[in-house]
């Protein structure tokens, strides 16, 4: 029962009807006629109430879906991103290691030149011709030393682009599919 219709209900039941006719029944009628538009407009009004909170509800959860899922693809963009970092770290401190072979290896080349030039002494027609095929030997030596690196350095980028592009296909193929 609404508030309203209380008040008149206590307001009738104090007043003693002085005529009790005709005038005070149509008076009721039309305060009960009220009292149950009043009470039909109030459930209409809780019935949308219900409703609209339902809504949000509903939205809400929604919203909040989306945010986990966002988090969700954040934390694997973000550990994708550590593995490339790591395996790009790898790569180069091959590099570095490959290039502090190569200086050492020239360093120990260079030194066993300059020896040998100063343990030849005096030149003569044969060590010279001997001179320039150790030359000859030393450059073919470089050129092979040279390809090994790159075929080697070539090779570890290959592997770590098809090792990407696999990642890569992989999550592609598991988004199309979800």
């Amino acid at each position: 029962m609404n508030p309203l219709s209380l008040v008149l209900l206590l307001v009738s039941l104090q007043a003693d009807p002085v005529v009790s006719g005709p005038l005070t029944d149509l008076f009721e009628k039309r305060l009960e006629k009220i009292t149950e538009r009043f009470d039909g407009f109030s459930n209409s009004i809780n019935k949308r109430f219900d409703e609209l909170e339902r809504a949000n509800e509903t939205r809400l959860s929604e919203i909040l879906d989306q945010l986990r899922k966002n988090n969700i693809e954040r934390e694997g963009l973000l550990s994708e991103i550590a593995k490339f970092r790591s395996d790009r770290d790898g790569i180069m401190s091959e590099i570095r290691n490959y290039r502090l072979e190569r200086d050492g290896l020239i360093v120990r080349i260079q030194s066993m030149h300059q020896e040998m030039k100063e343990s030849l002494g005096r030149w003569t027609p044969i060590q010279n011709l001997v001179d320039r095929m150790t030359g000859l030997v030393w450059k073919i030596f470089w050129l092979v030393v040279s390809l090994v690196v790159v075929v080697v350095v070539m090779a570890s980028v290959g592997l770590f682009l098809y090792v990407r592009l696999k990642s890569r296909i992989v999550s592609l193929a598991k988004g199309i599919t979800a």
